[in-house]
């Protein structure tokens, strides 16, 4: 269906630095920069406080593949629309979730679909002037 693929295929950086790019990814013909940092402040201070690569936040800032479908990341919680295994943490364990590169996904449930031209903030119940 999609092609995704790698633009930078480097070795993983030794001591990677806050704001490093970490990898460079064509996802469902969109292009996503992921850098080194941080979710949380305090993971800063922890015992493993090297940074680490942060992926974007779909469910803040939703994105679409051009048949629709959002563009999700593993780790992100389950929606509505969760199917899966008892323990639902996370969109990877979901029928639906349909695994891209690295940890991006495709969500193929028909009513997590965005039709054409239809704005992506609606989709999530918040009202625009669109």
């Amino acid at each position: 269906m999609f092609r995704n693929r790698t633009l930078n295929d480097t070795e993983q950086t030794p001591n990677p630095q806050e704001g490093e790019l970490y990898r460079r990814l064509i996802i469902a013909g969109k292009v996503f920069n992921i850098y080194y940092g941080y979710y949380e402040d305090y993971e800063r201070y922890g015992h493993y406080n090297e940074p680490m690569p942060i992926y974007p936040n779909f469910r803040e800032y939703p994105e679409y593949a051009e048949n629709g479908m959002p563009i999700i990341t593993a780790m992100q919680d389950v929606c509505r629309l969760y199917s899966g295994g008892a323990a639902g943490d996370s969109c990877a364990d979901c029928i639906h979730f349909r695994k891209c590169e690295e940890l991006f996904g495709l969500c193929s449930h028909p009513d997590n679909r965005r039709s054409a031209g239809q704005d992506p903030l609606a989709l999530k119940g918040i009202k625009t002037n669109l």
